[in-house]
């Protein structure tokens, strides 16, 4: 007898924000569960995390601290769900640690806690979500590094967690295990392993914290426990920071880099490094970017990906280019990509589904493998 089957679409949500997650049933008994679609997607050190269209998370890759959020510290190869958290809107992984911006506009956070990253007041790793303390009224969340940065409906930017070379932006060096008020009049907000960048309303940027590579581009390397601001850069739509330098995305979709070069990161054609805002070589049609470990990758108008640097990590899926890469390097086998990250030496890119490539060690790219992997392999993303 030929089966009949029946497809339930149990959510829904703007194709702008990704496509509907769905279940196949059999008369025959229980269905096998379709690929869930994600909307959002983050990667930190050595773990990733994505937001399905049900608002759950899933994460996967290194699980030290209980960055995955599942109750545990064993790393996961494929996707396992952050315990009770059913209504996040956005996600920011760091180093060792995660944040979810909630869709009440409160901040829920989870893994390592040393330093007072997680904001509840205290240094107890958490293994599942804890509530941000103090904290309402979130429109952006950054947590890359060992401390976390939220952006308010106020324009207000708030930070917490280690301070140890001003990275907080409150004119000291005391770590805060909650939330302290850094600048105003902000529109977008990145923090990473030792430094901190905002854009403000009049599209000019200011940087914070350790700046002994430049990555401050004040034209010094003398690290700051107050926002400066980069020399010569205006007309910013969004800023980056990676581990030793920072990227700008001007209105004209060209972008600006800054900082250590020792790989090629800044993508202006040497190795040098440089202590204010250099043009990416040959970039056009940039809309976002993501600096990484020794490596940049941009997300262009065309919703295609290119990347510079090094692939020693194997961050880029062009192999058969000379390492490293000097100028922006198209990542072949993606397209219909609307967002990317990556923190660590793997990137994620989401499309209709999430593709993560490069180190594996921790199963961070969720192919339930530890293999690295040179180009963009699926992430076992399923619902329920």
């Amino acid at each position: 007898m030929r089966r009949r089957w029946l497809v339930a679409l149990v959510a829904a949500v703007p194709a702008a924000a990704g496509l509907v997650a769905y279940f196949v049933t059999s008369g025959s008994g229980p269905r096998a569960a379709e690929p869930a679609r994600a909307i959002a997607v983050s990667a930190g050190l050595s773990d990733s995390c994505a937001i399905l269209d049900d608002h759950s998370v899933r994460c996967w890759g290194a699980n030290l601290a209980g960055e995955l959020g599942d109750g545990s510290r064993v790393d996961r190869s494929t996707p396992v769900s952050v315990a009770g958290l059913s209504n996040a809107t956005a996600i920011a992984t760091g180093f060792h640690h995660t944040c979810a911006l909630l869709a009440d506009r409160t901040v829920d956070c989870w893994g390592w806690n040393q330093y007072g990253q997680l904001g509840d007041g205290t240094t107890t790793d958490r293994l599942r979500p804890v509530p941000v303390s103090g904290l309402r009224d979130v429109v952006a969340v950054s947590a890359q590094g060992e401390s976390s940065c939220a952006l308010l409906a106020d324009s207000s930017v708030r930070c917490w967690g280690s301070n140890r070379y001003g990275q907080l932006g409150d004119g000291t060096t005391t770590d805060r295990h909650t939330a302290v008020t850094v600048l105003s009049g902000v529109t977008q907000i990145s923090s990473s392993t030792g430094h901190a960048c905002a854009v403000l309303a009049d599209r000019t940027v200011r940087c914070w914290g350790l700046n002994a590579f430049g990555q401050l581009g004040d034209g010094s390397t003398t690290s700051r426990l107050r926002p400066v601001q980069p020399a010569g850069l205006s007309d910013v739509a969004s800023v980056a920071t990676g581990n030793r330098d920072t990227c700008a995305v001007l209105a004209d979709h060209t972008a600006r880099c800054w900082g250590a070069d020792d790989s090629g990161e800044l993508g202006d054609g040497g190795t040098t490094g440089q202590d204010k805002p250099t043009a990416v070589r040959g970039l056009s049609g940039a809309t976002s970017i993501v600096p990484g470990v020794s490596r940049t990758c941009a997300l262009l108008t065309a919703r295609t990906v290119t990347c510079w640097g090094d692939t020693g990590g194997s961050p880029l899926s062009n192999s058969n280019a000379a390492s490293p890469h000097l100028t922006p390097t198209p990542i072949a086998g993606l397209s219909g990509v609307t967002a990317i990250s990556g923190f660590g030496e793997h990137i994620c890119a989401l499309s209709e589904s999430v593709h993560c490539w490069g180190s594996n060690d921790s199963g961070q790219l969720g192919d339930d493998s530890t293999t690295d992997r040179t180009g963009p392999v699926p992430v076992g993303l399923h619902a329920g």
